[in-house]
C-alpha cells in the first residue's frame, strides 16, 4: 500500500505531493532521518502518531550505498534459478502439517490438486470462506445439511481410506485413483448444488465415480487391457 494511502494526515502536510520516499530520507550515522517538506509541524496526536508509525516502519528497511536489485530469499546466493524453484517445491510438496500427500498418474492432475489444496484448508469450502469473512448463508454442507462443511469433513476420509487396504501394489493404486475420484465428483456435485441449486441424486454420483475412474485408469496406466467387467468386479 503507498504511503500517501497509509498515512493520508501526513501526506496532506507534504506540500510536494510527487515525492518519493528516497527524496524524504537521508542516512545520518546509519540511522534513518527524514527530510519533510511540510507545510507545517504536525501538532495533532493523530499526525504525530503517524510520525511514529512511519519512521518506525522505515527503520526496518536497510539501504546501501548501490544500486537496487532483485534477491531471491530462498536461495543462500540471492541469485535466482529454475533449478532452484524446482528444488523448493520438491521441498515443500505434499508435506502439510506432518501430512505426506501421495500423488497418482493414473487420473488428471487436477484431480491429484484439489485433495491437495483441501489438505492445506485452501478450497473454498463454506468454513473457510466464513473464516475470510465472506458472507455465506450456512457453514452447513448442502449435500446433507448436517455437518459444517469443511475440507476436513469432506475428504480426509478418503485420503486416509487407502491406507488401511491390503490390496497387492497395483490393485492399490488403483484403488487410491478411485478414492481421489470420489473426491473429485463429490465435489462437482458440491458445486453443481451451491451454484445452481442442483442436488445430485446418488445413483448418478456413484455412477460418474465408476465411468471416470475406469476411463482414467484405463488410458493413464498400463491396465489398458481391463474390460468394464474386470473393473466392476475390481478383478486387476
Amino acid at each position: 500500500m503507498p504511503f500517501a494511502s497509509r498515512f493520508p494526515l501526513l501526506f496532506q502536510l507534504e506540500t510536494n505531493k510527487a515525492c518519493t520516499v528516497s527524496s524524504c530520507l537521508v542516512m545520518y550515522e546509519d540511522e534513518i532521518c527524514g527530510t519533510w517538506n511540510w507545510k507545517r509541524q504536525p501538532s495533532l496526536r493523530a499526525k504525530i502518531e503517524e510520525i511514529r508509525e512511519l519512521l518506525l516502519e522505515c527503520q526496518q528497511v536497510r539501504l546501501s550505498h548501490g544500486n537496487d536489485r532483485w534477491c531471491w530469499i530462498l536461495d543462500e546466493s540471492n541469485e535466482f534459478s529454475v533449478k532452484g524453484v524446482k528444488e523448493k517445491m520438491l521441498m515443500d510438496t505434499g508435506s502439510v502439517a506432518g501430512y505426506n500427500f501421495k500423488w497418482n498418474k493414473w487420473v488428471p492432475l487436477k484431480v491429484e490438486v484439489l485433495p491437495w489444496r483441501a489438505e492445506m484448508e485452501r478450497i473454498p469450502s463454506l468454513v473457510s470462506l466464513a473464516k475470510r469473512n465472506v458472507e455465506v448463508s450456512s457453514v452447513l454442507y448442502p449435500m446433507c445439511g448436517e455437518t459444517e462443511e469443511s475440507a476436513e469433513h469432506f475428504f480426509r476420509d478418503l485420503l486416509e481410506m487407502f491406507k488401511f487396504t491390503r490390496f497387492p501394489k497395483r490393485k492399490a493404486k488403483a484403488f487410491h485413483a478411485v478414492c481421489l475420484t470420489t473426491i473429485w465428483c463429490l465435489w462437482e456435485a458440491r458445486n453443481e448444488a451451491v451454484f445452481n441449486g442442483n442436488i445430485a441424486q446418488l445413483n448418478n454420483v456413484v455412477g460418474g465415480i465408476k465411468v471416470l475412474g475406469f476411463l482414467w485408469v484405463r488410458n493413464r496406466s498400463k491396465l489398458d487391457a481391463i474390460t468394464w467387467e474386470n473393473w466392476r468386479s475390481f478383478n486387476l
